[in-house]
């Protein structure tokens, strides 16, 4: 029967420390996991939010055509207008870079990233096998190498 084997010294410990990939791997799944947000939870709320702002936009335009408005109105609702058109614009962006990464990442799903996160974690704590426990040399105790 074969020994378990730890990797290091210390049970739990990142066999993977100073690996530039697994940090870069780190990294990316980070980013991952916020495209599955945008995907999942914002781009949902996206079409709400922009007819909500297009309703008022359309409710300061109705203003401006019947009020008969001096210039500080007038000017209160030109930076109303201005802040509800750049609301409308970041709604847009949002929606325009979902669908842009959306055609890159078509394949990461919530799933597959969570199996993804789970196999480079799992790198983190391998555990050994040693091939030919008959022929080992080194020393080991309880099943685990001393160094």
């Amino acid at each position: 029967m074969a020994t378990l084997l730890e990797a290091t010294t210390e049970p739990g410990c990142d066999t993977t420390k100073g690996n530039d990939s697994v940090a870069l791997s780190d990294d990316l799944l980070a980013v991952l996991e916020r495209y599955i947000e945008l995907k999942t939870v914002r781009v949902p709320d996206l079409c709400s939010a922009l007819a909500r702002v297009e309703r008022e936009i359309a409710d300061e335009m109705h203003f401006v055509e019947f009020a008969n408005a001096n210039a500080a109105v007038g000017y209160k609702s030109f930076r109303r207008l201005q802040e509800l058109r750049l609301k409308r614009r970041a709604i847009k962006d949002t929606d325009l870079v979902a669908h842009i990464l959306g055609k890159l990442l078509s394949s990461v799903t919530p799933d597959s990233l969570s199996a993804a996160k789970r196999d480079i974690d799992g790198m983190k704590n391998r555990k050994y096998r040693v091939r030919a426990p008959e022929t080992f040399q080194h020393e080991m105790k309880g099943g685990t190498m001393v160094i």
